[in-house]
């Protein structure tokens, strides 16, 4: 694994970074497909860490998170994610999270389920759950800092 790649994902323009483009940092003529391929799913796992750490700072703790959408389904998206953030990554059996969400809300509001927390227990299934590995957690400690870095040279030059 390599530590000097990265890949910034700033496809769409983030709100905190208005000048910020997508693109490698650190790309050398080394670096093969496989290794920009593991860059590009690496950037997308930093940017939802440091989203989640945004939560966090506003008061929003989470010891474990669910990840849903297209990401959901593959293996290696799911131990990234769990390695890079340090939680228990959980993956929902309901392809559609946001309809599934709509209905729970809908059941509780019919008074079908008393509250949100125990709809959701009965509801909501998962199929899989990754858990943190420690050494890879520390593997990307070191390069979610130099993704950090990168992230802050982006806002002192725009």
């Amino acid at each position: 694994m390599d530590e000097d790649l990265l890949y910034l994902p700033y496809l769409y323009t983030p709100m905190d970074l208005p000048s910020a483009q997508g693109g490698f940092a650190g790309l050398r003529s080394y670096h093969d497909s496989a290794a920009m391929l593991r860059a590009v799913f690496e950037g997308i796992v930093f940017e939802h860490r440091y989203r989640l750490e945004k939560l966090q700072q506003s008061g929003i703790q989470a010891n474990c998170a669910v990840l849903s959408g297209g990401a959901a389904n593959s293996a290696v998206f799911g131990q990234m994610f769990a390695d890079a953030c340090g939680l228990k990554i959980f993956i929902p059996a309901q392809s559609q999270s946001g309809a599934l969400g709509g209905a729970i809300l809908g059941m509780v509001a019919a008074g079908i389920y008393p509250d949100i927390h125990t709809a959701i227990d009965a509801v909501v299934q998962y199929t899989r759950c990754f858990s943190p590995d420690p050494a890879a957690h520390t593997y990307y400690e070191r390069k979610y800092s130099r993704f950090r870095g990168v992230q802050q040279n982006l806002r002192n030059v725009m």
